[in-house]
Formats: C-alpha cells, structure tokens, sequence
C-alpha cells in the first residue's frame, strides 16, 4: 500500500505536479492560476516559489537540469 503525506496547505488553484526528482529528492507543482511554481525538498521540508509572467500550463525536467515551462505567454 502506498503511504499519503500531506505536505503542506498552500490553496493552490486548478494545481498539477510532476514526478518527483529522484536525483535531488526535490517534488514541484505548479499552481497554474496563481502564476506559481512550487517546490519542496523532501529531505529537508524547505519550500521555494517561483513566481511566473502569466498562466502556467505545464512544467517538464529538463536533460540537463532545471525545469521547462509552457506559459500563456510563451516558453521559458
């Protein structure tokens, strides 16, 4: 069985997330509404936001490191 943990209560809006990075132990979400790319680095608790231009339609890891994101208003 697998074991849910909450972790935290951020009240993200139309919110989607992606895989874990097992590499870095970091899990993002995105809170496409609220403009935000979220993080939390499993190991330690510690949170990040990443404050985007506009709507975020997705996110993806990229090869060498960091993240892609699908804007309204482009890619970064």
């Amino acid at each position: 069985m697998v074991a849910v943990v909450r972790v935290g209560d951020t009240g993200d809006w139309r919110c989607e997330g992606l895989p874990g990075d097992e590499r870095t132990a970091l899990l993002y979400w995105v809170d496409s509404i609220g403009r935000l790319i979220r993080r939390i680095d499993l190991a330690t608790g510690k949170r990040r936001e990443i404050a985007m231009p506009s709507e975020i339609g997705m996110i993806a890891f990229r090869a060498g490191g960091g993240l892609i994101a699908a804007l309204r208003d482009g890619l970064y």
